[in-house]
């Protein structure tokens, strides 16, 4: 089954930091077993159900690849040019520098959203004349995944305060043209939520 995607789309086939030999854990990130056998023959199972037949790479070390699919080649090199400025290249800054990319408003302010040095987001930006009600969704997504809540919310009080919080939900928020890509926004900062792997094939 394969995925139905935008003829635009680009497939990108990012290493993931996280796959390294370690020992397995109670709670593991996408594949971390005692075996970098088993953990990339794991990894292409997961990588082949995602992609549903897609192209894709496999290292047999402890490196492997999945694929990230990006809105335009403008979203992809975004994403390859700012990841490397953050504090850190985790999943959190994954999914925001990945949501910032998505168009072309927020590429353009990326640094009027989010403060590179200081890793921290600015929500002011928020009131800000260029912002639309796409880039805002985008803006919201990026912040929802990178903060664990709504930064936003605190600048008001009372019913607006109420109503800025509604416009962090599902309902608002993927109502867009962009909903495929905040979809993958949030595979990229959920990986191992949105990549299961059976344990028990592993004898765990």
């Amino acid at each position: 089954m394969a995925l139905d995607l935008p003829a635009d789309a680009v497939l990108f086939l990012c290493p993931e930091d996280r796959m390294q030999k370690r020992k397995t854990r109670a709670r593991m990130s996408c594949i971390e077993f005692r075996h970098s056998g088993r953990e990339c023959q794991a990894y292409a199972l997961i990588t082949e159900n995602y992609m549903g037949g897609c192209a894709m790479t496999m290292n047999m070390n402890n490196r492997n690849n999945r694929a990230i699919i990006f809105k335009d080649q403008e979203h992809e090199r975004f994403y390859m040019n700012c990841l490397p400025k953050c504090r850190r290249q985790d999943v959190y800054h994954k999914a925001l520098i990945y949501c910032l990319g998505i168009s072309r408003d927020t590429r353009l302010n990326a640094k009027r959203i989010f403060d590179f040095d200081k890793g921290s987001v600015k929500t002011e930006c928020l009131e800000e004349e260029w912002i639309t009600s796409g880039s805002a969704r985008v803006i919201r997504l990026a912040f929802n995944l990178f903060c664990n809540s709504t930064p936003s919310v605190y600048a008001f009080e009372g019913d607006e305060k109420v109503k800025e919080c509604q416009r962090y939900t599902v309902e608002d928020l993927f109502c867009c043209e962009y909903a495929v890509y905040f979809l993958e926004a949030v595979k990229v900062r959920y990986p191992e939520y949105c990549f299961p792997v059976d344990l028990s094939t592993f004898g765990m």
